[in-house]
């Protein structure tokens, strides 16, 4: 179950404002719950902007603007799962309806080239059933990080780390980053 619920909050991040945010598929047997998010290193490169609209649109159940902002041919790959866009939104759909009560903090944002890298933690409530296991009413509290490849301003690629060649750590913690921004690697 751990597992399982670091995939998907591996997947989702960001707003700039608190703002209600729609459970369920759909909008007729919709739930308005609070969702709380905040960006602590915001980076205004359009590329790290198109990356946080998608977690925006995601938290916020707005699939048809997760639908635009996802390349046609969209691939998600992590921890062993390989989704394409449609595959995606519907896991993302899944996830959005099993937990509430998001609140959420983006950590560092860091852009090199068109990959976006957000380490962020989660604090939830599992409300509803995900993946198989039913709700279990818990606070979670997930941390990870995810990057998402732009090109032409559409996600072509997500998924968490996966071995690709990086000039930075991402194990690191706050103390060590904040290190590394002020001097050059």
């Amino acid at each position: 179950m751990t597992k399982k619920i670091l995939i998907a909050m591996l997947v989702f991040a960001t707003s700039l404002t608190a703002s209600f945010a729609q459970v369920g598929k759909k909008a007729k047997n919709a739930v308005m719950v609070p969702v709380k998010l905040s960006i602590i290193d915001e980076n205004k490169t359009t590329s790290a902007q198109t990356a946080y609209a998608v977690s925006r649109a995601i938290l916020e159940g707005n699939w048809e603007r997760l639908d635009g902002l996802l390349d046609d041919n969209y691939t998600y790959t992590g921890d062993g799962y390989v989704f394409t866009k449609d595959q995606y939104i519907g896991f993302m759909q899944d996830m959005r309806a099993a937990f509430s009560n998001f609140e959420m903090t983006l950590e560092k944002t860091i852009v090199e080239d068109n990959f976006v890298s957000i380490r962020f933690n989660s604090k939830v409530i599992n409300t509803g059933k995900f993946m198989g296991s039913p709700a279990n009413k818990k606070n979670l509290l997930v941390t990870g990080i995810f990057q998402r490849k732009i090109e032409n301003g559409k996600v072509i690629e997500a998924g968490g780390y996966d071995g690709q060649e990086l000039n930075w750590d991402m194990r690191a913690d706050s103390a060590h980053w904040n290190k590394w921004f002020e001097k050059e690697l």
